[in-house]
């Protein structure tokens, strides 16, 4: 056994998706979350890399989001000759707009520029050593009866370089909610201009099939669950991922077969102090399904945590040895009993230190 200790962001959870009900998981009152700090460094022989990240989110007062707004920078240095090989500024904004408490419309944009010492960004098609993007979106929420039917979207980029001046890309998607007699969901039609759509159906509130057509053709993939909780879900290309929960419903285990064959699997552990998100809710008037404010598609759901992981560790069985990584978290607290900080640092091979993240979280309302 060949064992491997390298890094991975500890807000990475890979190819978790599970459906929970709209009490799974109800917010936490004693204080209100409101972002963090994320600083990280890494290095690899002269060259130095530097990743900020400061993410904020305004919440209303029954805790669903009312504005978030990021500034993320990054920079590659060579500390050998004192030159900044890239640099990047990331401005992103989303505002959430309500009446009567129904969520309306979501607007966002983003403003970037990046700038390398050589020809290295790559976009669309092309390269280049400057680059400047500007990144629109709107998503719009359309109800009967009280309850959501439709869900447009609609994103516009400029890309615009020094040597090839503006290209502007626009994508298009619609989801439509189909309802039974009763007023269950039963199923939701994605479609997008790029030519991609599937169909989601759903019982008794948990998806239980998803079929549909994506960058790599048509796919069909269908779930099994146990108390209200993913236990596996299938895949028509013969993959398969498993899900095992402890008793407060963290997800513990991913184990990924395909064509029955082990390919690798990701076990994580966690502490007993609920997580700093867990005062934003995820249930909204007239929308049936759970809504994440991380990007996560909507025409699946991803599972909750409840508590903080201490410990995540991959194992991978693709290649001819055996590999296995870890990240060991380190928390500290408030007096409430939430993180105050996240903090992991690894090594290479030779125990020679490799760099750091560490994650300082904001609150509001602590008692």
């Amino acid at each position: 056994m060949k064992k491997l200790k390298f890094y991975l962001q500890a807000i990475f959870i890979p190819l978790v998706v599970g459906s929970c009900s709209l009490e799974d998981h109800p917010p936490q009152p004693s204080c209100t979350y409101q972002g963090y700090f994320q600083v990280q460094e890494s290095y690899n022989g002269a060259v130095k890399n530097v990743f900020n990240d400061d993410y904020n989110i305004d919440q209303t007062s029954d805790h669903h989001p009312k504005k978030i707004s990021a500034l993320r920078t990054y920079v590659r240095r060579d500390t050998a000759r004192g030159l900044d090989m890239y640099t990047s500024t990331d401005s992103d904004q989303s505002i959430f707009t309500y009446n009567d408490g129904y969520l309306m419309q979501i607007t966002r944009t983003d403003v970037t520029e990046q700038q390398s010492e050589t020809d290295d960004i790559f976009f669309l098609q092309y390269r280049t050593k400057k680059l400047h993007t500007e990144t629109s979106e709107t998503t719009d929420f359309r109800y009967e009866n009280g309850m959501l039917q439709e869900v447009s979207f609609k994103q516009t980029v400029a890309y615009t370089t020094s040597n090839l001046g503006t290209i502007t890309t626009t994508l298009t998607n619609k989801k439509v909610y189909q309802y039974d007699s009763q007023g269950h969901l039963k199923a939701l039609i994605f479609t997008e201009s790029t030519g991609w759509n599937s169909i989601t159906n759903y019982e008794n509130g948990l998806i239980t099939s998803i079929t549909g057509n994506n960058m790599y053709g048509p796919y069909t993939e269908t779930f099994e669950y146990k108390d209200g909780l993913t236990k596996k879900i299938t895949n028509s290309d013969g993959s398969a991922q498993e899900f095992t929960y402890d008793q407060k419903g963290n997800l513990t285990l991913i184990y990924i077969t395909k064509n029955d064959i082990k390919r690798s699997q990701y076990q994580y552990w966690y502490d007993d102090s609920p997580r700093p998100g867990s005062s934003i809710s995820i249930t909204y008037k007239g929308i049936p399904t759970p809504w994440f404010i991380t990007g996560t598609p909507q025409n699946r759901q991803r599972y909750d945590e409840v508590n903080n992981p201490v410990k995540i560790e991959t194992t991978s069985w693709e290649t001819q040895n055996l590999l296995i990584a870890t990240i060991n978290l380190t928390y500290t607290y408030n007096a409430n009993k939430y993180p105050s900080t996240q903090m992991d640092s690894w090594n290479n091979d030779n125990g020679v230190n490799r760099g750091f993240t560490k994650l300082t979280y904001k609150y509001t309302d602590c008692p």
